[in-house]
């Protein structure tokens, strides 16, 4: 069973970047698609930045911080500790990236939140069931 993850970045500010993030099944076909929520765009700097565009090992491993499984983004130059978890504003995500169902300004303070990222992210996880180990390839259509 392969299942490959991909995020396509499509809008960025320096605070927030917006992409779509999908799970495709052994044919290439996705079964699991959802808006993604990162920090913006400052040079892969360290709890301030997203991660630099490419392909890294996505791996199930075990976070004393969340006190749970969860997946991790690996290999990333100059980073560590890169997970795929729920929250709401990009302030909560210290280089992390998180999934959610919609985009609207929760808390009114001019800037895009993702909405249903606690029942977003269990379904990216439910969509890699089984798995202890994939891919995730991120690209910047943002800067295009």
């Amino acid at each position: 069973m392969i299942r490959k993850v991909f995020i396509n970045r499509v809008w960025h500010n320096d605070k927030e970047s917006i992409g779509y993030l999908y799970v495709t099944d052994e044919t290439g076909m996705p079964i699991f698609a959802s808006i993604v929520l990162e920090r913006g765009d400052r040079n892969n700097k360290r709890n301030i930045s997203r991660i630099t565009a490419g392909i890294y090992p996505l791996k199930l491993t075990y976070s004393p911080k969340f006190g749970r499984y969860m997946w991790l983004v690996d290999e990333v130059p100059n980073r560590s500790g890169i997970r795929i978890h729920s929250a709401n504003y990009w302030n909560q995500i210290n280089g992390c990236i998180v999934p959610g169902l919609r985009l609207k300004d929760l808390n009114k303070d001019g800037l895009i939140d993702v909405t249903n990222s606690r029942s977003t992210t269990k379904q990216f996880e439910q969509a890699l069931k089984g798995l202890t180990e994939t891919t995730i390839e991120i690209r910047d259509y943002d800067k295009v």
